[in-house]
């Protein structure tokens, strides 16, 4: 392998995407050595008409000049490869590092999931007890809505009968009502009649009493009954 094809691996090297970004530098300085020894060659090519001692001289001073290059070339590279294993082990060191944040992070989390879990079933239960208790508030309304018709078919039947009764006493009070007229009147008569029908008068007052003592008895019952019927719609 000579010092040509030494240079050119170098370059495909260098120009690999596995190498680091901090040797753009050492890339710019093996440039320009690379730079120079193509001078050299050059020069060595116009000069190639020199005498054979010049020639020699000139090849002692390439030579020289390339295994001066090739050693600096060798330095560089393992330059290159100390510093890429040393990326190498803090990238390893990184991704360790890494690698046991996540454990850390992922056995918190399973922690807190075994938390969440808990309140989780905490949380069903009390929602299945929540469930029952709406099951058998559910139940009791029904029953009181059933109560409650009930309630309302006894209130109507009751203010049907209050009404019943209410007419009642409405019949009662305009019949104690004519009964009173008819009472005055005859008290009336009775006045009028008492100078010229004495003896006839007290025959028919008995009779008069007598109906008047029936019919206050019979008012008596229908005021009665008219506070019964008001007692009954003021309970109700």
């Amino acid at each position: 392998m000579n010092e040509v094809t030494v240079l050119q691996n170098f370059q495909l090297i260098l120009q690999s995407d596995r190498l680091p970004l901090h040797v753009t530098e050492v890339m710019n300085n093996l440039e320009l050595a690379e730079s120079d020894l193509r001078q050299s060659i050059n020069k060595l090519h116009t000069n190639i008409q020199l005498s054979a001692q010049e020639q020699l001289n000139f090849s002692q001073k390439f030579s020289q000049q390339m295994e001066d290059s090739i050693l600096s070339i060798t330095q560089i590279l393992n330059n290159i490869c100390e510093k890429q294993a040393l990326t190498n082990s803090q990238l390893n060191n990184q991704l360790l590092q890494q690698e046991m944040n996540h454990q850390k992070e992922i056995k918190l989390l399973s922690e807190k999931l075994d938390v969440s879990d808990a309140k989780n079933a905490s949380r069903d239960v009390e929602i299945k007890s929540l469930q029952m208790q709406n099951q058998i508030l559910f139940k009791s309304l029904k029953e009181i809505d059933v109560e409650i018709k009930s309630l309302q078919m006894y209130q109507k039947e009751r203010d049907v009968e209050i009404k019943s009764l209410q007419n009642r006493l409405d019949v009662s009070d305009a019949l104690n009502a004519s009964r009173d007229v008819e009472i005055k009147s005859l008290f009336k008569q009775l006045a009028e009649r008492e100078d010229s029908k004495q003896l006839q008068q007290r025959e028919y007052s008995k009779q008069l009493q007598h109906q008047i003592n029936i019919l206050e008895e019979d008012a008596r019952e229908r005021r009665s009954a008219a506070i019964l019927c008001q007692n009954i719609k003021n309970l109700n």
